[in-house]
């Protein structure tokens, strides 16, 4: 067939040949419910015998002529990455949202010092999208540039009251996880339990902190400052900051508290190094994971969170703020991690 044949062929000759109606080719290139199975197999047929391809400017241009919809939706990513592993599960919830919906997911990265809407890149300050889903380094600041924009949008992830006020954010039980990750810690016997963070300036390291110190207090352990390392900032790791408290035969602890899985693998070499070495028992680790495949090298407890259900629940729910009209009410789903317990070697 040539490409001018190929240029004139029309919904109306698919409808044609597949014996139905245009509605229903509608239904099926648009993945609307309706239509049996055994027609939608015939109808996709056609269309590929026909090599017929839906006009994506004239479907765009019908959506908001009649609804007033661009059918876009951003996931705005903050001082981060896209490239960033923490990510990349958001990435394959929202994705799975917005396909289902039959929306267009557009990605826009900010440096978080935006201060303007004409700091903005073009597809948010103009209004080319529906909603927005961010997540990231996010400041009170930034947030109300984006509340500027009037724009129905869904926080990803656990930030302060400052910064998801009047706004709904979809996070992770971080309270009720560490209070079960030192329950599970507690039945292994450990009694002296470490907390390690790379910083102590995020709302959730601060929060994990006050965590711990509430769980191990419930499960009758002692809370030391000597057991709580703070390390040289975000993304520096924990190397150098335990590697002094490693190169000694008598550790502090039995256990390590330590929620930043990348973190989490890092100090679990010094663990592993130091049983090697000086043949003492074993430190246990306890972190967070998000793929379950993911082990260590040493006895280990995880706690598993899916962060592409976090992402998933936060399209639903801003395609229906969209729906309605709304911004959305101010609040939070809980997402709740399933803890495991592996074997001696993790």
């Amino acid at each position: 067939m040539s490409g001018n044949q190929v240029k004139n062929i029309t919904m109306y000759d698919v409808a044609k040949k597949a014996g139905v109606s245009k509605a229903t080719i509608s239904k099926v290139l648009n993945k609307k419910p309706g239509v049996s199975a055994e027609t939608r197999v015939r109808i996709l047929k056609v269309c590929e015998d026909l090599d017929y391809r839906l006009n994506a400017n004239i479907q765009d241009f019908i959506r908001n002529s009649v609804s007033g919809m661009t059918m876009n939706l951003a996931f705005v990513l903050v001082d981060m990455d896209f490239a960033d592993p923490g990510y990349s599960r958001l990435i394959d919830g929202i994705t799975k949202g917005t396909e289902e919906n039959n929306y267009h997911l557009v990605f826009a990265r900010l440096t978080g010092k935006e201060r303007l809407i004409f700091d903005l890149p073009p597809i948010l300050r103009d209004h080319r999208v529906d909603g927005i889903l961010i997540s990231g380094v996010l400041s009170a600041e930034h947030m109300e540039l984006i509340r500027k924009l009037n724009i129905p949008f869904i926080i990803l992830g656990n930030y302060s009251p400052e910064i998801t006020r009047d706004s709904y954010a979809m996070e992770v039980d971080i309270a009720g996880s560490i209070h079960m990750l030192i329950g599970r810690l507690a039945e292994a016997g450990c009694r002296r339990v470490a907390f390690f963070d790379e910083t102590m300036t995020s709302y959730l390291s601060k929060m994990a902190l006050v965590s711990f110190k509430e769980a191990l207090a419930a499960n009758g352990m002692e809370y030391s400052d000597n057991r709580v390392f703070i390390g040289e900032g975000r993304l520096k790791g924990a190397f150098n900051q335990l590697k002094p408290i490693f190169e000694q035969k008598n550790l502090p602890f039995d256990a390590v508290c330590c929620l930043d899985y990348r973190t989490a693998n890092e100090i679990s070499h010094l663990i592993w190094g130091h049983k090697t070495h000086f043949g003492t028992s074993e430190v246990t680790l306890a972190t967070s994971r998000s793929y379950a495949y993911y082990k260590l090298p040493i006895r280990a407890i995880y706690m598993d969170y899916d962060s592409r259900e976090i992402a998933y629940q936060g399209v639903n729910l801003l395609l229906s703020n969209i729906r309605h009209g709304q911004m959305g009410r101010p609040g939070r789903t809980l997402i709740s991690p399933i803890i495991e317990t592996p074997g001696p070697t993790g």
